[in-house]
């Protein structure tokens, strides 16, 4: 199979999908790593205070201070099931992991389109490849919040109309005719958003 112009749609398609999950992902985490830092800081901060009170022994000697001291601790005990329970923590992972795995499967096809097609990666090789690093991921995928996909849904109405580059990342672009041209999809049809 050689590099045609359809071939080359099926991989921008491919990579804009990748895209889109790249920054869903990257929201998800973000969201995930502020909830993260809302448990963790009042954990710490109390903890270091009730660690630092419990060696004075001017504090300790009195009875209701001990009992100030037993209820921080359960309060610090309940935040830290709290955050374990609502696994903030594996979520958070999970997202940076998928939006990196996004991330670099957009870049390999970004880079390959960019090639001279006799320079490239054998056609029918690089298709399945990024066909099978995407069911992959579509596999391992874990669920976007609400949040994300209505600001997703709102900004493109409930169609993804792709752009070239959203946000900082660089457009996609093919070798034709010695000249690096962006590539525009030549159908008007939009990419619905999977998610």
């Amino acid at each position: 199979m050689e590099w045609t112009i359809e071939n080359e749609e099926i991989a921008q398609n491919i990579a804009l999908e990748a895209e889109v999950l790249y920054m869903c992902h990257c929201d998800c985490y973000n969201d995930y790593r502020k909830k993260s830092l809302m448990f963790l800081f009042p954990t710490i901060m109390i903890s270091s205070i009730i660690g630092g009170l419990g060696f004075s022994e001017s504090f300790t000697s009195d009875s209701t201070n001990k009992f100030i001291l037993g209820g921080f601790n359960i309060f610090i005990a309940i935040l830290n099931s709290l955050y374990k329970l609502m696994n903030i923590s594996d979520s958070e992972q999970q997202h940076y992991l998928l939006s990196r795995l996004w991330y670099m499967l957009y870049e390999k096809i970004r880079y390959e389109l960019q090639k001279h097609p006799e320079n490239r990666e054998e056609c029918k090789t690089f298709i399945q490849s990024i066909v099978d690093m995407k069911m992959n991921l579509i596999e391992k995928n874990i669920i976007i919040n609400k949040e994300t996909i209505k600001k997703y849904k709102h900004k493109y109405k409930d169609k993804v109309n792709l752009p070239l580059s959203l946000k900082h990342l660089s457009p996609i672009v093919r070798y034709k005719n010695k000249d690096i041209i962006p590539i525009t999809p030549s159908h008007s049809n939009s990419i619905e958003m999977v998610i």
